[in-house]
């Protein structure tokens, strides 16, 4: 009986992280998304610098 109830807290476990992350990724998705159209429209001197990589975007505040 107490071992099922771990499996079952296990299983749990597993789902909430899978979420967790799912909603992470598509968090960080859309900031990269907004931080594209803002550097797209953005004038040259602005607080933003932008340093575009394939895997991330960094924002530094000057």
């Amino acid at each position: 009986m107490y071992g099922i109830y771990i499996k079952v807290l296990n299983i749990i476990k597993i789902c909430l992280f899978y979420l967790l992350n799912s909603v992470l990724i598509c968090f960080f998705v859309a900031i990269n998304k907004i931080v594209l159209m803002i550097s797209n429209f953005a004038p040259m001197g602005t607080m933003f610098r932008f340093h575009k990589n394939k895997n991330n975007m960094i924002i530094t505040f000057l």
